[in-house]
């Protein structure tokens, strides 16, 4: 699949959702049974701008990506958290982040249907600008 006919997709789904959050699941993602009622306890305690949780890579080595457990990062921390974030390399995964939809809307967010490599990041990295 190309990037840009993701991006197109992903572009679709945002401009039909209605819901409060958004999140992406792609085609080779798996969640598991109990995934939304858990999103559902986190989101339900206020209603945080983004969500990180932690995740499994699944292929020729198995590892655990974990995020620790529920923690409001004020205004003043959100820098020194993405550089934290960057230097461990958990920004990439769009799949393990819960995306407030006004955020999205006010801001005019979308997909860039022109990159051809990494339009999830940069979608990610528009969000917290």
């Amino acid at each position: 699949r190309r990037s840009s006919d993701l991006s197109a997709a992903r572009n679709l789904g945002l401009d039909r959702a209605r819901g409060t959050y958004i999140l992406f699941v792609d085609s080779d993602d798996y969640v598991e049974p109990d995934y939304f009622e858990k999103l559902d306890r986190v989101l339900g305690d206020g209603k945080p701008e983004l969500v990180f949780f932690s995740y499994r890579l699944l292929g020729e080595q198995t590892y655990t990506v974990c995020m620790k457990e529920k923690e409001m990062v004020p205004n003043s921390e959100i820098a020194a958290l993405v550089s934290e974030l960057l230097r461990k390399q958990k920004l990439n995964a769009l799949w393990s982040k819960v995306f407030l939809r006004c955020v999205i809307e006010d801001k005019h967010l979308r997909f860039d249907e022109n990159l051809d490599i990494d339009e999830d990041i940069n979608f990610i990295f528009s969000y917290f600008s």
